[in-house]
């Protein structure tokens, strides 16, 4: 299986370069989505998928920025594509939303899981997928 992922996600036409920038990215990324989820919690008095939620939209802001401008920068200068890759990076937002709402939901209320704990599964099984659709997107 990771034989599997390497080959899916890293092709010769992955510069290490860009995989350390989507890395730092992500961590950056993962960094303010945890802390907006522990914040979200206490607001929201323990309403994790609420929290869930709040903290995704955060990232998906974050992670536009940095991804457009930082990891993929090389990939995507014209205007034009700028507003395609916006459009393209809103519809994989939402279909990344679905799949995080259902990773949190099966992990804690069906499986009784920790809610940090399956945020933070959450946050890898998306980060994963989100390499392969940016690489994509910002292509």
């Amino acid at each position: 299986m990771i034989q599997t992922l390497k080959r899916f996600l890293l092709t010769e036409k992955t510069p290490s370069i860009q995989i350390m920038a989507y890395i730092f990215s992500g961590l950056t990324v993962a960094t303010v989505q945890f802390t907006t989820f522990v914040i979200g919690m206490k607001l929201t008095v323990g309403q994790y998928l609420h929290a869930s939620t709040l903290a995704f939209f955060v990232a998906i802001l974050t992670s536009f920025t940095l991804q457009r401008y930082v990891t993929f920068a090389k990939n995507s200068k014209r205007r034009l594509h700028t507003h395609y890759s916006i459009l393209l990076f809103v519809i994989n937002s939402g279909f990344s939303l679905v799949l995080n709402f259902i990773i949190m939901y099966t992990g804690v209320t069906l499986l009784s899981l920790n809610s940090f704990a399956t945020q933070l599964l959450s946050m890898v099984i998306l980060a994963m997928y989100n390499f392969a659709a940016y690489r994509f997107i910002f292509k």
